[in-house]
């Protein structure tokens, strides 16, 4: 994985003392973690383009999910 330098600055603060291998362990969880995010803000603001929710009141999707 290309390392970040902001990715890094972060891993400093929250693990100063961290192994080679955990870093590289919690740096693939915060790339999850940011993946997750961007899914969540690409389907909040295709909601907000269209007017509509993506789930109706019984949980079913109005609109396909992002991939």
């Amino acid at each position: 994985m290309s390392r970040s330098p902001a990715a890094d600055r972060f891993l400093d603060r929250v693990l100063p003392n961290a192994s080679d291998e955990e870093r590289e362990a919690a740096r693939e969880d915060l790339k999850g973690f940011i993946e997750a995010l961007l899914v969540v803000a690409k389907r909040l603001a295709r909601e907000q383009s269209t007017g509509v929710d993506s789930l109706n009141p019984d949980g079913r999707r109005k609109i396909p999910p992002i991939h």
